[in-house]
């Protein structure tokens, strides 16, 4: 099958190209007494995302999670886990399990996301905002606790950054798929 819009190669049985958006097959509506203005919308976001970004979000939470589960996390500090967990006792020690496990649960999202974008998926959109909710809420959580934990800031550059790079990324997508439920269904 081939799209009459932008000349694509579809997927048999595909309902709206995956190329330009545009409504294919049985979708395209039938004209009606006045003409109906078509609006075609991007998907270079979406192919970004299920192609790239989330895989490589992906890559690094795994990251996270091993060296978290590990306690390999402070062994750039010149410190052995032990040592840390020594001194600021089980609490630290469960707080940075739990976190691993949880960016464990961000790849499992990630990657779902990115197979759901690239099969046109209704819930792609709210999988892909559930993931940025899963890394904003556990790194306010992770420097909370371990703040209160150990009784010095934990909050750094990267992590003020990594949240407020969630909350946009949340927001982006939101409407970005919202934009694009027509095309987002199956």
């Amino acid at each position: 099958m081939i799209c009459n819009t932008c000349g694509a190669e579809l997927e048999e049985g595909a309902k709206f190209c995956p190329k330009c958006g545009n409504p294919v097959g049985d979708n395209v509506a039938a004209p009606v007494n006045a003409p109906v203005q078509t609006q075609t919308v991007g998907l270079k976001w979406a192919h970004f995302l299920c192609y790239f970004a989330l895989w490589a979000g992906a890559v690094i939470n795994l990251y996270n999670a091993v060296m978290m589960l590990t306690g390999l996390v402070y062994a750039s500090s010149g410190v052995s886990a032990d040592m840390v967990y020594e001194i600021f006792g089980t609490p630290l020690k469960f707080t940075d399990k739990f976190y691993g496990v949880v960016m464990l649960a961000a790849v499992v999202v990630a990657v779902v996301a990115a197979l759901s974008i690239m099969k046109f998926k209704a819930i792609s959109g709210k999988m892909v905002c559930a993931l940025y909710v899963i890394i904003v809420l556990s790194d306010i959580g992770y420097v909370a606790t371990t703040s209160a934990i150990t009784g010095m800031s934990t909050m750094t550059a990267a992590i003020v950054g990594n949240i407020i790079m969630g909350i946009v990324m949340f927001f982006v997508n939101r409407v970005y798929f919202n934009n694009r439920k027509h095309i987002f269904v199956n």
